[in-house]
């Protein structure tokens, strides 16, 4: 027998020729449910068995694991089981970046704590990290301080964006070296401090001056994050679809939570409507207007219309348009039409106006 029970003591004592004796202790998972320690044991003498023998079962055994709903349980099984097989550790040697990024995504979907809506930030922000075009356990330190100088240069970042992106390197790499992927954690100097600073106001004026110098393309979309004060990849992916001309509301779909927003159709965005009218409905409006050429872009007609350059160049839209619905509107509401909650409005996005002061003062 390779997988004997110990009922009183809620063990499962493991023998096989191929590792020495261990003992997998299950009182903290199974308590007294003394029957589920003993159907588990089957599972557990197949795997010793086939690890004896010699048969390829890592894809199996796997599938098995991923099948218990209980993340405790699972982590400590394939820690227990898995961790000394040759197999295993074979399958668990990855060169390639991309194949670690897809191995971090598929443990981000099957954690309990992981918040998809969230991850998908995250992730996207890893991915940058394939323009390195290096094998995995060739990045070090260096190497990403040097890829991150050069997305600031190139897109105009502001710190607080690039200690972002190394925060969440940071949590990829972390995971990778967890899991044996890499030796150490590459980003763990890199800063991730994010600085908490009031972000310029974006003065009417300016985008006035801007649409006066742009093509319809770009004199849409720079109404579009004037008036929503939306994040940029809920702007550069609408389509004709999401406006709703009959309640004149643009539904707001690829949100940071996954969830659909409403914002009014304001007179300054439908002045440039009748432009949808030839397009497919179901295709992003923006052609021209991406996340590559959006910076550069925006910098470009800035110095044609002679504005100065405001930094970050779209988060202070949406901190702008912010101040002004909380001017007008209750916190809930305002947070309804930007997507956020009244405390991250407050620590993120809400300055303190200056004729505010100068009116107290008076007073």
């Amino acid at each position: 027998m390779l997988a004997h029970v110990r009922i009183a003591q809620r063990q499962i004592i493991c023998r096989s020729p191929y590792r020495p004796q261990f003992t997998l202790s299950l009182k903290s998972f199974f308590g007294d449910d003394l029957p589920a320690i003993s159907n588990l044991q089957w599972r557990v003498e197949s795997v010793l068995q086939a690890q004896a023998s010699g048969i390829d079962h890592i894809r199996s055994t796997r599938a098995w694991l991923e099948s218990i709903p209980r993340k405790p349980l699972r982590d400590y099984l394939e820690r227990m089981l898995l961790q000394c097989d040759p197999g295993y550790q074979r399958d668990q040697t990855v060169e390639s970046l991309a194949d670690a990024i897809d191995l971090f995504a598929d443990a981000r979907r099957r954690s309990d704590k992981s918040k998809w809506a969230t991850d998908e930030a995250l992730l996207r922000d890893v991915e940058l990290l394939l323009d390195l075009g290096m094998p995995l356990r060739l990045i070090d330190e260096e190497s990403l301080q040097t890829f991150l100088d050069r997305l600031g240069d190139e897109q105009e970042l502001a710190a607080n964006t690039l200690a972002k992106y190394a925060g969440r390197w940071h949590t990829f790499f972390r995971w990778a070296a967890k899991e044996g992927l890499v030796p150490s954690n590459p980003a763990g100097g890199l800063k991730r401090s994010i600085e908490r600073r009031d972000k310029p106001e974006v003065k009417p004026e300016w985008v006035d001056a801007m649409v006066m110098v742009c093509d319809r393309e770009w004199a849409y979309w720079l109404r579009l994050v004037q008036w929503t004060g939306c994040r940029l990849r809920e702007g550069l992916s609408l389509r004709p679809c999401d406006f709703d001309l009959a309640r004149r509301r643009i539904n707001i779909v690829d949100t940071k939570r996954g969830c659909v927003r409403a914002n009014p159709i304001y007179p300054p965005i439908a002045e440039y409507l009748p432009d949808l009218a030839g397009l497919d409905p179901e295709l992003p409006i923006l052609r021209h207007v991406t996340a590559a050429t959006c910076y550069t872009g925006l910098a470009r007609l800035q110095s044609l219309a002679g504005i100065e350059r405001w930094s970050p160049p779209y988060n202070s839209f949406r901190a702008t348009r912010a101040n002004q619905l909380a001017a007008s509107l209750n916190e809930q509401q305002a947070g309804l039409l930007m997507g956020h909650s009244a405390i991250v409005a407050r620590q993120s996005y809400l300055s303190v106006d200056d004729a505010l002061i100068e009116r107290l003062v008076a007073a």
